[in-house]
């Protein structure tokens, strides 16, 4: 799983599966391969002699974001000193990266992409089941049902609502960056976008094309956010479609 070190402005990412370590600042990607379990013991031991090797404690703690980091730059090689604080003591840790082959649209945006199909198909399956849940109980109170404890109690959601909550984002121009760039993907992943169409923003809907809605008495402002960011979600899943269907 890729981590975010905000005080370096960075990612890295600890595979398990491949041993392999990467990291990048977005514009270059570094990575120390062959990361088996036996090279993590003999550099754990190295830098923490007094402190026991346990396998499952410091492969887990080596995947999570450490409490302080230092980044050392030696010709091209990138050393990472590392400090985590479990319990009681401070692990140490260090990577001594490489210059990778592999470009950040290959190991980081193509999954982003991944991942950001899946979490708004996830988060609309969620809006279903909880829309569901307020006719069943609707459907409770007209056959006399009485709920006893009021502190239980939910108000009727509304995602109109629940949507305002959170800051409003627009995705064409990331949609854009993917759109020109994900050609390298085609080679080094068995992922791939064949075809991803994106509505030019002089061919959206304006603030003026969105009806009124009467019943609601939503302002104008809100409806028009409202409908930017259907379309946003439509474009995302249009893009996460084709990703699974070349899968």
């Amino acid at each position: 799983m890729w981590r975010y070190l905000n005080s370096h402005k960075c990612f890295f990412n600890f595979n398990f599966e491949t041993n392999t370590f990467l990291y990048t600042d977005l514009n270059h990607v570094y990575q120390e391969k062959n990361v088996t379990n036996a090279f993590i013991k003999n550099r754990f031991e190295e830098v923490n002699p007094r402190i026991d090797f346990d396998e499952e404690l410091v492969m887990n703690t080596l995947g999570d974001l450490p409490s302080a980091c230092e980044i050392q730059k030696e010709n091209k090689i990138i050393i990472l000193n590392l400090k985590y604080n479990v319990d009681s003591d401070v692990l140490k840790f260090y990577w001594k990266l490489q210059p990778s082959e592999d470009n950040i649209k290959e190991v980081l945006i193509h999954p982003i992409l991944l991942a950001l199909n899946s979490f708004i198909l996830q988060n609309d399956e969620l809006v279903n089941i909880i829309r569901k849940k307020d006719i069943e109980i609707e459907q409770y109170k007209a056959e006399g049902a009485i709920l006893k404890r009021r502190l239980v109690a939910t108000k009727k959601f509304s995602h109109s609502n629940f949507n305002s909550n959170y800051v409003h984002v627009d995705v064409d121009e990331f949609l854009s960056y993917a759109k020109n760039n994900i050609d390298s993907l085609e080679n080094s992943s068995k992922h791939m976008i064949k075809k991803l169409e994106i509505t030019s923003p002089e061919k959206e809907s304006t603030l003026e094309s969105i009806s009124p809605d009467k019943r609601g008495g939503k302002s104008k402002r809100k409806r028009a956010l409202e409908a930017r960011r259907q379309e946003n979600l439509a474009k995302i899943k249009k893009l996460g479609q084709n990703l699974y269907e070349n899968e």
